[in-house]
């Protein structure tokens, strides 16, 4: 099943298609789960959520939209600043899992969770406050 759709890349590597829809209703629940986790309350219902796969393969992808996703990875790459500390979520092992929560604390702005798998594959869930 995964042959038949495969993309071979230059230096032998392989892509594959994702059903993106299940991948994005995988990560919006993760990151509820981290949201709750994290401060003990479900995210308010006027939140929406979108999520950046950096490390997904997207053959038609423009150069913008690449730079575009890794200047997100750039400004997301440390710990997040005193004034955006949401809250902190320990992961039974940061080397399979970790999360990052960037936002004020009581649902006063947007959110943005940076997942990470085996330090390698990187998700940015966006979770926007609707004004």
């Amino acid at each position: 099943m995964l042959a038949s759709d495969a993309i071979p890349l230059p230096g032998g590597a392989i892509a594959y298609k994702v059903d993106e829809a299940r991948v994005d209703k995988f990560f919006s629940a993760l990151s509820y789960g981290i949201i709750f986790k994290a401060c003990g309350q479900r995210l308010p219902s006027d939140y929406t959520t979108w999520h950046i796969y950096h490390n997904l393969y997207q053959p038609n992808e423009s150069p913008q939209a690449q730079s575009l996703k890794q200047g997100l990875l750039h400004s997301y790459s440390g710990e997040p600043p005193e004034c955006l500390q949401f809250g902190n979520v320990k992961t039974l092992n940061a080397s399979i899992y970790s999360a990052k929560i960037f936002g004020l604390t009581g649902f006063q702005s947007s959110i943005t969770v940076v997942h990470e798998f085996y330090g390698v594959f990187r998700v940015t869930s966006m979770l926007s406050k609707q004004y």
